[in-house]
């Protein structure tokens, strides 16, 4: 293997790569997964048309070199025969094809491109569509078109107003003609003159905006069916698009069969040059034989001049003998043209059947890759499936056991309530607590104080008033002790009703977030059973692929076992033929050894 076939060998897969994740593309993209665009399509098929055309430019030089090898080893040999145009005829045609299939290349490259670009135009097109339908939805339009509707129903109700009264005032205006008053009832009409003047614009304005609201529902028709025909046109071109890439993959494996039929067919010239050959050889040593005999027989005939007229009948034996052998040696080489070409013939029908049994081979290979493939998406969606289902039993265990965490929370809310609430109530006794000792203690201090002054006052002696006072210190001191320990209850509790209420926020936030992940689990039950649906539906899909390729493939094992046969019968043939050919050339070499024998013996007796 050459480095040109092995890069035509990785060009190639690459395109088949390129091609593969097209399909794979447009599969997700018309499931509806916004990750793949027609852009990321666009590039594939960008990258697969590069890769073709480099591997067009491979083959192209690949076919001047052997054109080149060819010229030099024609112009080296000497003698042409018709059978070289004849074998050199196929490989003409088979060129011409190639090239036919190279410009059909370049045409189908164009034809995608002016299909890319058309869907280019209608990807606009249909984004300007959905901004005019953006922009019908606005609250402007909508504003407007109920303005209108009022507008309309306004100047009904007016118009009718306005035609009630006219009656009224014609009525009127006939009671007073009849009872004489006159000059009021033209006053009154030329009221109601002024009033159907008004009314007569109010219904202009009227018709007028109906004239509007008939012309923007026309407008939004035509739009409507401009984006439907933009839409019809975009799935036109992307089915165009798919017979086109389809139309291109069959061009491109018939350009491939080509190129092995150019390469099977310069095989087959090469070796019916070398055959030639060898029979051209084999004539020219015959004819040599032959000139040399002539010669022999000449110089025979001028050294024996004397024993010439003696020995004519003998030489007239020896002419009959020597057109016998020409006429042997014609037929032998008549014989082994036929031979040639029915080897020939023959070469050809078995490469035919190697041909046709390499190309079974290869869709049997095709089969089966297609067949493993089927059961390898069998197995990834047997595993995806059981995946899931474990998933989806975590998630259900996840959403009973959030549930029961949700209702054990609850009853830890409850309690937790409970509990602030009475933790409030006995902080507001001890509030109060403190408050009626903060009185008592002062009205204490007022009490030791009046005493001080009353003892100054009275001058009592200073221990009694030292004592009393130390006394009055001790109850002082306990009561602040009272004070600062009822302090410290209280901020123990309110520390506590501090930490109670984070709990409390706490708890709330883990229900807030154990309800959201209920819902969660809900969405996610419900995406499982989708996903289970459309696993079972390309389940479903999967099996009818294996039963059509299992078919095909009996089809195909048929077909070749057929073949097989053929070829065998063909093989048989071509072995019969090659024992007549080795019969052939042993009765040539006899009939050559008989040809020496009886020149010598002739020449002997020409010579005594």
């Amino acid at each position: 293997m050459t480095i040109s076939t092995l890069r035509q060998s990785r060009i190639q897969a690459a395109i088949d790569e390129c091609a593969r994740n097209v399909r794979v593309y447009q599969q997700k993209m018309k499931n509806g997964d916004p990750e793949f665009t027609m852009d990321i399509i666009q590039e594939q098929i960008q990258t697969m048309i590069r890769l073709r055309k480099e591997l067009k430019t491979i083959n192209n030089q690949e076919v001047e070199s052997d054109t080149s090898s060819k010229a030099m080893s024609y112009q080296e040999s000497e003698n042409q025969d018709n059978q070289e145009a004849e074998w050199n005829g196929p490989d003409k045609s088979a060129e011409d094809r190639v090239n036919v299939m190279d410009s059909w290349v370049l045409q189908t490259d164009s034809k995608l491109d002016n299909i890319e670009k058309s869907i280019k135009k209608v990807e606009q097109s249909r984004s300007n569509a959905n901004m005019l339908m953006s922009r019908r939805n606005t609250t402007t339009y909508v504003n407007e078109a109920c303005r209108v509707e009022r507008k309309h129903v306004q100047a009904d109700e007016s118009s009718k107003a306005l035609s009630d009264r006219a009656s009224t005032l014609i009525a009127s205006n006939r009671k007073d003609a009849e009872n004489g008053q006159n000059g009021k009832s033209e006053g009154i009409t030329q009221l109601t003159a002024g009033e159907l003047g008004e009314n007569a614009l109010y219904l202009n304005e009227t018709q007028k905006l109906r004239d509007e609201l008939t012309q923007l529902r026309a407008t939004l028709e035509e739009t409507d069916n401009k984006s439907f025909e933009i839409e019809r046109e975009f799935s036109c071109t992307k089915r165009l698009l798919l017979k086109e890439q389809e139309r291109f993959r069959d061009a491109e494996s018939d350009r491939k069969k080509l190129h092995v039929e150019m390469s099977t067919l310069r095989e087959c010239i090469s070796r019916l040059e070398a055959e030639k050959l060898n029979l051209e050889a084999l004539v020219d040593g015959k004819t040599c034989e032959l000139a040399g005999l002539k010669t022999d027989l000449k110089k025979s005939f001028q050294a024996s001049s004397a024993a010439q007229l003696e020995n004519e009948k003998r030489f007239g034996l020896v002419r009959e003998s020597e057109r016998r052998l020409e006429e042997e040696c014609f037929r032998l080489r008549t014989e082994i043209t036929e031979m040639t070409r029915s080897n020939t013939a023959n070469g050809h029908i078995v490469e035919t059947l190697e041909k046709q049994l390499g190309e079974t081979q290869e869709v049997l290979t095709l089969a089966n890759a297609a067949k493993e493939d089927v059961q390898d998406k069998l197995a990834t969606l047997h595993k995806q499936k059981l995946v899931e289902m474990s998933e989806k039993e975590k998630a259900l265990e996840r959403a009973r056991t959030a549930e029961s965490s949700l209702k054990l929370v609850s009853t830890e809310l409850h309690t937790v309530k409970a509990h602030l609430c009475s933790m409030e109530d006995t902080h507001k006794v001890s509030s109060r607590k403190h408050a009626s000792i903060e009185t008592e203690l002062g009205d204490l201090r007022k009490k030791v104080t009046a005493q001080e002054l009353m003892l100054k006052k009275s001058g009592v002696s200073l221990h009694e008033a030292n004592e009393e006072l130390k006394e009055a210190r001790a109850n002082v001191q306990k009561h602040k002790t009272l004070v600062q320990s009822t302090k410290q209850t209280a901020c123990d509790k309110t520390s506590e009703m501090d930490r109670i209420r984070k709990q409390l926020t706490r708890v709330q936030t883990e229900l807030a977030s154990a309800v959201s992940n209920n819902r969660d689990n809900a969405r996610n039950s419900q995406q499982a059973k989708e996903t289970i649906k459309s696993l079972r539906q390309e389940l479903r899909q999967a099996r009818e692929e294996v039963i059509a390729l299992t078919t095909k493939n009996s089809n195909l094992e048929s077909t070749s076992s057929k073949l097989a046969d053929d070829l065998k019968t063909k093989v048989n043939s071509n072995a019969q033929l090659s024992k007549e050919v080795e019969e052939l050339k042993h009765y040539r070499t006899a009939l050559s050894v008989v040809i020496l024998v009886f020149t010598s013996v002739l020449l002997c007796s020409i010579m005594k």
